[in-house]
């Protein structure tokens, strides 16, 4: 029997396993199939960071200067590096006016 899964892990909540879970089982064990979700999750931070930049009344130079800013930047690469709630965080946040 497989304990389940801790709700209230503050480290690894049960989000984190059920997606690689998830990845597992479609693309197998690979080292890269298993980081591949969080490099979507990074992807889509460089887009949310050009899109606020345009709801903030930025050009397209400004938006192209916020998502060139998130792509290059050493704290963002490390988190989209590896599988951990750290790289679908930034996907997560959102002002109330947006929603």
């Amino acid at each position: 029997m497989q304990p389940a899964l801790g709700v209230g892990y503050v480290d690894q909540p049960p989000l984190i396993a059920l997606i690689v879970k998830m990845e597992r089982l479609l693309f197998g064990d690979s080292l890269q199939s298993i980081r591949l979700f969080a490099a979507f999750a990074g992807a889509g931070t460089v887009l949310l960071a050009g899109w606020i930049a345009r709801e903030l009344g930025g050009k397209r130079f400004a938006q192209a200067l916020a998502a060139l800013a998130v792509l290059v930047a050493g704290v963002c690469l490390a988190m989209n590096h590896y599988i951990s709630m750290n790289a679908f965080e930034p996907l997560a946040w959102r002002d109330a006016r947006w929603s």
